[in-house]
């Protein structure tokens, strides 16, 4: 007689738990609240905590539960299903979201090194551009660029006046409308997102239990070559466009690859710190701080931009 293995033991069903957490937490993104939004940037995080405890197959589905409580928004907002962009868009987004901790799972060693996260960085850059070349076609084949631009200023236009007004709900509902004409966007958000957790996962799971030191992780991470050309070229196009297709095409390929200097001045800002005798916990609230309020990012992309052509790691503590 076969038994039928329970549904509840310690393999399945905290896969399966997390999973439903982590769509639910996504779901969230559609209730137009600060709370609910930042709640939603958090979803990930417990596909993550599935793949390196139970093992990416475990991994893959919790992700693939989350993956279908998502579909729930057409039920709520039926809508959604008649704009063809903005409903591939969706999928596509939440597809890449929910694959990227499992593929980052995998990679990840018994005991990751710095070499480890060029290879995370690697992986973050190239599906950004993938998934960036995905939408822009499929938005130039159904929109066309005169009207996303014509779109995108009277976005510009009402933002200013919900600022005016004060109205937090209008913004972030603006904002919504902005990520969906967008993709470079949207891209660097969720990108952003797995930087953090990416971070948290290699603290709490790898360096506060004493598998890894601190020092065989941080402080040495270099991005290829290649994405800094790429930047710089996304750069002079948005400068001397001939087209506002080639200017809207460049900014968001340099809104993607912002995310990887974004690592590399995490990288530097730690082995910065950490040479101050930091305690590990002190800089992990101000990770925590930096991604909370965002503002500081401006400034950890600038010190991740600039370590590519002189190395602040070298200089004096």
């Amino acid at each position: 007689m076969i038994k039928i293995p329970s549904l509840w033991n310690s393999y399945l069903s905290w896969p399966v738990l997390l999973g439903l957490i982590a769509g639910s937490f996504e779901l969230a993104a559609y209730i137009p609240s600060p709370f609910f939004f930042f709640l939603s940037s958090l979803s990930t995080l417990f596909l993550y905590i599935s793949a390196i405890t139970y093992g990416w197959r475990s991994g893959a589905l919790s992700a693939s539960i989350a993956y279908t409580v998502t579909f729930f928004i057409f039920i709520i907002k039926p809508d959604m299903l008649l704009d063809t962009v903005v409903l591939l868009k969706n999928i596509g987004v939440i597809s890449f979201k929910f694959i990227l901790p499992i593929i980052i799972a995998y990679t990840l060693p018994k005991k990751p090194s710095w070499k480890t996260l060029e290879k995370v960085v690697s992986i973050y850059g190239y599906m950004g551009i993938l998934l960036l070349i995905v939408f822009m076609v499929l938005y130039q084949s159904s929109m066309g660029m005169d009207q996303i631009m014509a779109i995108l200023e009277k976005l510009q236009h009402q933002v200013m006046e919900a600022n005016k007004s004060k109205d937090t709900t209008e913004v972030i509902n603006i904002y919504f409308q902005m990520l969906q004409l967008v993709p470079g966007l949207s891209i660097f958000d969720f990108l952003k997102q797995q930087a953090f957790q990416l971070l948290f996962v290699l603290y709490f799971f790898y360096i506060r239990p004493k598998i890894v030191m601190p020092k065989v992780l941080f402080g040495r991470l270099k991005i290829e070559r290649i994405w800094l050309y790429i930047t710089s070229i996304a750069i002079f196009g948005m400068v001397f466009s001939p087209s506002s297709f080639w200017g809207y095409m460049s900014f968001n390929i340099f809104i993607v690859t912002l995310v990887l200097f974004l690592l590399n001045g995490f990288d530097v800002i730690y082995q910065r710190l950490a040479k101050r005798r930091l305690k590990k916990s002190t800089i992990v609230l101000i990770f925590l701080f930096c991604y909370i309020f965002g503002w500081p990012l401006a400034l950890i992309l600038g010190i991740g931009f600039i370590d590519q052509f002189y190395s602040l790691r070298r200089l004096e503590a």
